[in-house]
């Protein structure tokens, strides 16, 4: 980003003020309680410091690449080869908030009730391949083609589903 002076702004050296084990232990704290940013206890790294590196992870594909890491280690302790060769792909219907825009959210036939669809395709052992979130008005046939799609990227060694 550019100053209106001409001088280039970089984000400020957060990783001299804070320990990284800290950052991370932020943003493993806000996924399992679903907090908003601004609500993290004030013992963790404020929580600038904290969404820069999840914006910067997400972004540049390293948050993908440690869960990925993960699932290979668990897969391997239980005997497993890293990539499974079958998935099990389901969806689920998700009442949509009164605040969420209407692009992004659509009425399920099939149960009449309004919000956002989920689908997920997970391995045998019930580890995450691909996920998808979109208006609950999709057909479940367009979800499964975009998982399938999505899991084969992931894991090129999906044989079933």
């Amino acid at each position: 980003m550019d100053h209106p002076t001409g001088t280039r702004i970089r984000p400020p050296p957060l990783e001299i003020e804070y320990a990284m084990r800290e950052i991370v232990n932020a943003i493993l704290y806000q996924a399992r309680t679903g907090c908003q940013w601004r609500y993290l206890p004030h013992d963790l790294p404020p929580k600038s410091a904290v969404y820069y590196y999840f914006g910067r992870w997400r972004d540049d594909g390293t948050a993908e690449t440690i869960h990925d890491l993960l699932r290979w280690q668990v897969r391997e302790s239980r005997r497993r080869s890293e990539d499974p060769t079958a998935v099990v792909m389901d969806s689920q219907t998700v009442r949509g908030s009164v605040n969420a825009p209407k692009q992004t959210t659509g009425l399920d036939p099939g149960k009449k009730s309004p919000g956002r669809k989920r689908g997920i395709a997970t391995d045998v052992l019930g580890l995450v391949i691909a996920a998808v979130v979109v208006a609950a008005s999709v057909h479940d046939n367009a979800i499964g083609i975009t998982l399938l799609d999505k899991a084969a990227a992931s894991a090129p060694t999906v044989t079933k589903a």
